[in-house]
């Protein structure tokens, strides 16, 4: 509720607001957000009767800056396209605050596209991917994702057939049996690799365990599978992974 707005347009927008907790009990608004050079697409998809929604407008570019105490702290640009559905077909954004710099990039066309993102602290690689993903014919499903994930000081070298995956997930909840295990992981290629000795020390697997918290019960996990035979849940590296 402490967010004020002091100025708008078509093509600008500015808010102010508390810097923190202290500032928010003394009512000071030394914050300002803005957005600049604002520029929208107008587009009205076809919904599946046949008829044409209502007009929506996609954001196609802007300028954020962040100020505290009249301190610049972050600033960026975001540059997108969009085809007649209102599907992104290119994203382009950045954003940087002291030595951290944010880039994320989407681009292609038909049903072959490329995503890359990353997040470094000054010239280091933190965390990242690099990502080439097609779709079906149709555009409705991901057939396949290849690339990189980086999550410093490991990368996960990845060529997953999703499609093939989500098949055999469908498939398995049709006739009410559980998904066939090796299938899936024949679908699943995750490499593990230690980015500074560029040696492999595990793979990512789909694997069946003992469920701690029922004797003589068993439970389906993600895992990395470590060299040595160790496991580790691949959602204590990504814990996304663990949500409801």
């Amino acid at each position: 509720e402490e967010f004020v707005k002091t100025g708008e347009s078509n093509s600008y927008k500015k808010y102010k607001f508390p810097a923190n907790e202290n500032d928010f009990m003394n009512r000071k608004l030394n914050a300002e957000l803005t957005f600049d050079d604002l520029e929208y697409v107008e587009i009205s998809s076809v919904d599946e009767v046949g008829g044409y929604s209502t007009p929506e407008n996609y954001p196609t570019n802007a300028e954020i800056s962040l100020k505290v105490n009249n301190v610049t702290e972050l600033t960026g640009d975001y540059v997108a396209k969009y085809n007649d559905t209102g599907k992104p077909t290119s994203i382009k954004s950045n954003m940087e605050s002291c030595e951290y710099v944010f880039n994320m990039n989407f681009s292609g066309s038909g049903t072959d596209y490329t995503s890359t993102l990353s997040f470094k602290l000054g010239n280091e690689l933190k965390l990242g991917y690099d990502m080439n993903i097609k779709y079906t014919k149709d555009l409705e499903d991901t057939e396949s994702i290849k690339g990189t994930v980086t999550t410093s000081p490991v990368k996960y070298e990845c060529d997953i057939k999703v499609k093939a995956i989500m098949d055999e997930i469908d498939e398995a909840d049709e006739y009410e049996r559980d998904p066939d295990i090796d299938v899936i992981n024949s679908n699943l290629k995750i490499d593990v690799i230690q980015i500074d000795q560029d040696a492999k020390i595990g793979t990512v697997e789909l694997i069946e365990q003992e469920d701690p918290d029922y004797e003589d019960e068993t439970e389906i996990n993600l895992v990395i599978v470590y060299k040595d035979g160790s496991t580790q849940l691949l959602s204590e590296v990504f814990p996304f992974l663990d949500e409801d």
